[in-house]
């Protein structure tokens, strides 16, 4: 009986374990079709009518034959005698230090590792750098405008240099620039719009001649004629704005004579080309250079550059809506002068 228990056991694991094919015999019974099933039924009995023997029998433990035989199964046997060995524990991920390691190491061996991946799929390498490259350009353009702030008291200095507007206007603007700019000949009829259409503003001139030697001398002439003849400076610095980009030397005299006068450009241009003996060229040759070295420890790399005094704000450039950028900055600084002047006085 035991023994037909664990062959039903067997033939059950068998049935599972594997595809058998069944004819269905009815609502409630199915039996196992054997021409197609790949289990191997035993005949149940022999021919002399005795059970026959089966390959159950190689399942039973040697020491339960007899007590098998007797129809008596010794259940303190072990059914199971060998012992099973621990799986071991799969190894642990390597840290992200490792791996860097190991990466450096394999590149170090073998750089043409990278260069092949690059080639395989350029793309993605591309796209990284052009995103690590623009990040770095805003962190700069960051950074060197914060340096700019920390000048804002230098870069608007006004004492000792040309005006245009009212003198005594409270929004001051300080504009860097060179003749020979393009960029600043399309900005300039824009600030000369704005102050006179708000006449508390008023020019602050700082030459910046960074681009020619005549960039140099116009600014020197230029501030010469502030010193002499200061009625004319506006005209005639609207007059070298006219001229195109790579002026010499020869067409800024000539065109200080048509503006100023024979004489009062003589006296101009002799002072100019004696700047150690001249006193008042001296003292516009030293503000030239104090322009540069403020405009450059700034941040200042090009022209033209406007801030305005109190407004915390600058353009760098001729922007399109330059003159909307002025309103906001004066109207800043307007603010900022209301509540300094409402402070009282300690």
């Amino acid at each position: 009986m035991k023994r037909n228990f664990i062959a039903g056991i067997v033939i059950g694991a068998a049935v599972v374990g594997a595809p058998l094919a069944y004819i269905v015999r009815g609502a409630d019974a199915f039996e196992v079709d054997s021409a197609k099933s790949s289990v191997a039924i035993p005949p149940v009995l022999a021919a002399d009518g005795k059970p026959a023997p089966s390959a159950v029998d190689d399942y039973l433990p040697r020491n339960d034959v007899g007590t098998a035989q007797s129809g008596v199964m010794n259940t303190d046997v072990d059914m199971i005698s060998a012992t099973v060995a621990p799986i071991p524990a799969p190894p642990a991920a390597p840290s992200q230090e490792e791996l860097k390691t190991a990466i450096r190491e394999a590149l170090k061996s073998d750089p043409s590792i990278v260069v092949d991946a690059v080639v395989a799929n350029p793309k993605p390498v591309i796209d990284a750098l052009n995103a690590y490259m623009q990040q770095q350009q805003v962190d700069t353009e960051k950074n060197r405008d914060q340096q700019t702030l920390a000048f804002a008291d230098k870069l608007t200095a006004s004492e000792g240099y040309p005006v245009i507007g009212a003198k005594d206007a409270p929004v001051e603007i300080a504009y860097y620039f060179d003749v020979n700019c393009h960029f600043c000949k399309d900005l300039e009829p824009k600030l000369t719009q704005f102050v006179k259409d708000f006449p508390d503003t008023k020019i602050v001139m700082r030459e910046f001649p960074i681009l020619a030697d005549s960039s140099r001398y116009a600014a020197e002439i230029s501030g010469l004629l502030w010193e002499i003849d200061p009625d004319r400076y506006e005209t005639f610095h609207h007059d070298l704005m006219t001229l195109p980009p790579g002026m010499s030397n020869d067409d800024i005299n000539a065109s200080l004579r048509n503006i100023a006068g024979a004489e009062t450009a003589g006296r101009v241009i002799a002072a100019a080309n004696n700047p150690k003996t001249d006193p008042v060229a001296q003292k516009v040759a030293n503000a030239v250079s104090t322009t540069m070295k403020t405009a450059t420890d700034a941040g200042v790399t090009g022209t033209p550059f406007v801030m305005v005094k109190d407004s915390g704000i600058f353009l760098r450039g001729a922007a399109k809506d330059a003159y909307a950028q002025l309103q906001s900055m004066a109207q800043i600084a307007r603010a900022n002068h209301t509540v300094s002047a409402s402070k009282p006085a300690k």
